[in-house]
Order: structure tokens, then sequence, then C-alpha cells
């Protein structure tokens, strides 16, 4: 018999069709974004927590409610809000009134000014005389001190009062408070953190502690001047990582605002926040030159600073620019370059005068990137309306940048100030169709300005309470230049005579000034001298730096707020 082989049958294998697998696949790869979408939907849904995802601050409450005549009313109460103002209003907005709040630190409260000298108080009248059937109540509900991450703590709280418009004008307190951002708050995290509730709750996970702040203390401010006084550099400025945090808090805090009022329906008027750049000089410039390059760095310095006394800008800028090509992040270098720059480069001196403040290492002013940020957020919210108060206040300066023309002291509006925000805000609104009725810009009317004990406009350049506050205050700030002419002109103010070393002050002056006077007068007297080339000692220049620090010491040992 013939011996059959055995064969081997392979039966056929299924294939999988090329469009199932690409079904396949792409499902695998969306799978996870679905999962995060259902859940981020899930939480929008069942959650009201929005979660600060850099700092935890504990409760507080803006204002207090009573009742009046059978109604119940808000006033607002926080110490830091200006209490002592007595700001109140009804819970429930009355039939035919127009409710706006203003909301930011002590530039937007107005302060140094009472009530009636602020820009809210002339909006609100200005905003009357274009809607007389209409009861208008432009709230100012800002705070002492407040950083955009506190403005933002209760500004929801704000949402439920009924308000037609909220305006945001907040900044300069960002460096303010003493904390430490973690490892994980990085500048993308926190623009998402700022859009989605999953980012935040894994970032409040993940990131480590958080600062944790008191809803009705300020955190650390007394060591915080302490180091101002001392012209000691802020380590969250300092440190790149920390800045950059500071940087994205801000925008998240700003943000937040601008989403939770679209959500809302309420109109929101942002601000870019414009600051003293012409008339301030830098509290603390970073030098991190050794040696031999430190002295080339001075010598450049001190012949920037002859040309910048003897008028001979050539000679500054050359030498300046050297100064600052030895050490690109020294504030001050920039400063004075803006000066010699002025006459001849307006522009280039205002790019200077921007980067001095950027490069402040102890700043109380905000920085160029926080009013990038405001004009961002702007762009993504149509009901965002920009108030470009920073460009507003360049055209206005009478220099290349806004200084004590248009300022009290390094972010305080003077008179001048506060109109140019009233008609900038009014302009907005009107030209924003964000009033009751149609109403131009060209409608606005200064015929509610506030007025003097004589019966003329108001002025702060003439109240003395207010100058004499300022004095004190560049003091403190090292300004010293502007210390000392602001103490003759208020000098002259009082007395009619100009001030002289060694004159006889007003009995009722605090000490602080008039010892202040004679200490600075004399430092700032022998340090021309001495940039000048003239013959001076050494040691006179030298005991009178020893008194000038004596004098801080005696008069400031730790700061004040």
């Amino acid at each position: 018999m013939t011996k059959r082989s055995k064969a081997t049958t392979k039966r056929p294998s299924r294939s999988i069709s090329r469009r199932k697998l690409i079904l396949f696949r792409s499902v695998g790869v969306l799978l996870p974004f679905l999962a995060f979408a259902l859940v981020e939907t899930g939480w929008r849904l069942f959650s009201d927590e929005d979660r600060d995802p850099y700092v935890n601050i504990s409760p507080f409450h803006l204002y207090e409610r009573f009742e009046s005549d059978g109604a119940v009313y808000a006033r607002i109460s926080h110490k830091l809000a200006y209490a002592q103002d007595k700001v109140e209003f009804p819970i429930r907005k009355p039939a035919g009134t127009f409710r706006m709040f203003c909301v930011g630190g002590s530039a937007c409260a107005g302060w140094p000014l009472l009530n009636e000298q602020r820009f809210s108080a002339y909006l609100e009248r200005s905003l009357q005389d274009v809607l007389p059937e209409r009861r208008v109540e432009v709230i100012n509900a800002s705070a002492h001190g407040f950083a955009s991450y506190r403005v933002r703590r209760f500004f929801d709280e704000l949402l439920e009062l009924d308000p037609d418009a909220i305006l945001v004008y907040s900044g300069n307190n960002e460096f303010l408070e003493k904390r430490k951002y973690a490892a994980f708050d990085l500048p993308v995290i926190g623009r998402l953190a700022g859009k989605l509730k999953t980012v935040q709750w894994l970032q409040s996970r993940l990131a480590g502690p958080k600062t944790d702040l008191s809803g009705d203390e300020l955190r650390d401010t007394a060591r915080f001047f302490h180091q101002k006084i001392k012209r000691q550099a802020l380590e969250i400025r300092s440190d790149p990582d920390q800045f950059a945090n500071v940087i994205a808090h801000y925008h998240h805090s700003i943000e937040h605002m601008a989403r939770r009022a679209a959500e809302a329906g309420t109109p929101v008027l942002l601000c870019t926040v414009p600051v003293n750049q012409r008339d301030w000089l830098p509290i603390v410039s970073h030098n991190g030159l050794t040696g031999r390059a430190l002295d080339e760095w001075q010598e450049a310095c001190d012949l920037g600073m002859k040309g910048v006394l003897e008028g001979n800008r050539a000679e500054g800028i050359r030498h300046m620019s050297r100064a600052i090509e030895l050490e690109p992040e020294h504030a001050e270098s920039q400063f004075w370059l803006g000066r010699l720059r002025e006459p001849d480069d307006p522009p280039g001196a205002r790019e200077c005068y921007q980067a001095a403040c950027d490069l402040d290492y102890n700043p109380f002013r905000a920085i160029s990137a926080f009013s990038d940020a405001v004009r961002s957020i702007a762009d993504d919210y149509p009901s965002v309306h920009l108030v470009d108060l920073e460009k507003a206040f360049d055209r206005a300066a009478v220099h290349p940048a806004p200084g004590f023309d248009l300022f009290l002291d390094y972010v305080h509006p003077n008179t001048r100030g506060h109109l140019l925000i009233t008609e900038e805000i009014f302009g907005v609104m009107a030209g924003h169709g964000l009033l009751p009725r149609p109403v131009s810009p060209d409608d606005f009317s200064r015929a509610g300005l506030a007025k003097d004990k004589s019966g003329k406009p108001y002025e702060a350049a003439r109240d003395p309470a207010v100058q004499t506050l300022m004095c004190g205050l560049f003091i403190r700030n090292h300004q010293h230049h502007a210390a000392v002419e602001k103490i003759e002109s208020l000098y002259r103010l009082a007395t009619g005579n100009d001030l002289v070393p060694g004159a006889r002050f007003p009995a009722n002056w605090p000490p602080e000034l008039t010892e202040g006077y004679d200490v600075l007068h004399e430092y700032l007297t022998l340090r021309k001298k001495r940039l000048l080339g003239a013959d001076v000692s050494p040691k006179a220049v030298e005991e009178a730096k020893r008194k000038l620090d004596a004098y801080y010491e005696e008069k400031f040992p730790y700061g004040t707020f």
C-alpha cells in the first residue's frame, strides 16, 4: 500500500480592515481626552468650587449686611477696604439704578484723596449728568494693599449684587505679601488652571503645600517695608522661577474675574496699570559684578552721572551705556540713561524708564508684563472691555513717560491723573454701549469736580496734608532728590519763602521731614560735588552717608504700612 503523507492544512486568518484598525487606534488615543472631558464637565456641573492654585486665603467678607427702614443694606466693612469711608448701598438694586463697582488696590481706591476727589466720584457725577433719568451708583470697593489674588477672592461676591459693570484696576501690590510658590507652579500650568477645574485640583494635590494667607490681615507687610527701607531684594522678584509664577498668578487672577463675569453676563472693564516711571527711581538695582568688572562698571556709572549733572548728554549716554553693557540687570542705570536720552530720543527714553521699572528687585509698581496680561485677556473675552490707562497716561505725559505731572508718588494719581482716568473710563463705556442708552464719549463733562475750601477746583498740589504725606513717602522709598524738592515746595506753600539749610521749620512739621531735609541735603550736595570732580574729602562723604544711615535707623527701625 502506498503510504499517504499527512498534509497540514492552515485555516485562513481573518484580517482586520484598515478602516477598523484606524478607528480602534483613534479611540485608544482619544479615550484619555474623552475621560478628561467627562471629568471636567462633571466637575463644572456639580461643583461651584473654583480654587486659587497658588495661595490659600482664609474666607473674608468685604461688606456686612444691616437693615434700615425695612430694607437690607450693605456696608463695606473690611478694615483694609477703607471702612472709615462708610460706603453703604442697598443689597437689592433699586429699579432705575445703574450700579457699577470699582475694585483694586489703593490706586483704584484713590488714596490718599478724599471720596469726592477720586475718579470714582468724578465718574459717578459724569454718568449722572448724561443719565438724569437714572440713579447712578459708582461704588469704590477697593482695598489698601490688595493684590489681584485678593481682589479675585471677593469678586464673585460682588457679582451677586446685580452690577451693570465692574471695573478692575489692579496690579501694584503683587509683590507686597511674602509667599513661596511651589515648583509645580509653572506659568503654563497656571494658565490651564485658570480655565480647567481638573487642572486646579491636580495642581492643588501635586504642587505641595501652598502659602496660607489671612483674609483679614496682609502678611509680613512690616518686613516688606523694612526690606524696602534697607534696599533689599525680594526673593519672589530676584528668583526667576518665583518671578515667573508671580506673573502667572496675576494672569490667573485677572482671567478668573473676566471668566466669572462673562458667565454672569456682567460687563467688565479691565484697566492696564499706569505708574510713575519718569520721576521714581527703582528701589533695588541688581549688580552681580565683582572685582575689576565692578570697578569698571562703577567708573562708567559715575562718568554717566557726571554727564547727567553737567548736561553733557553725548558723554553721559556713552558711559551709562557702557555701564549697562557690563551689567544689563542694573535698574537705576537704565533710569539715568532715560534721562540722558529724553531731549533727543523720547521713544528710547521711554524704553529705558520702562526697563528701570521692570528690573526693580523690590517693586511696588506694576510691571509691563501685567498690562500685557490685561490686554491679552481683554482680547480673549468679548464681555471684557479694555481701558488702556497705561497708554492714556503715556499720551498725556508732559515728558516721554508719566511722572509727577500725573502722579502724587509712584502709583497714586494726582488730580490731573484722576480726571484722565475718569475720561478714559467714560469714553470706553459710552463707545462700547455699556450704558442704558446711547451716549457719546464727547458728552463727558468736568462740571462735577470737587472744590477746595476757597471754592476753586480741588488740586492735590495745593493740599498741605497730602503734600506732607508725600514727603514722608518719598523719604521712605529713598527718592532723595524728590524728597528734598518736595520739602522745599511744601515750605514755600506754608511760608511763602524759599527753604535754605538751617532755616526754621513750622512748629507742626513732623521731625522725620525737618531732620530728614538737613541730612538729605548735605549728602546729596557732597555726592554731587564729588561726581563733578570737586575737591571733596572722602571722609566728608562717608560722614554724610553715616548720618543718613543713622537717620533711617532712628526714624524707620522696622518699616511701616
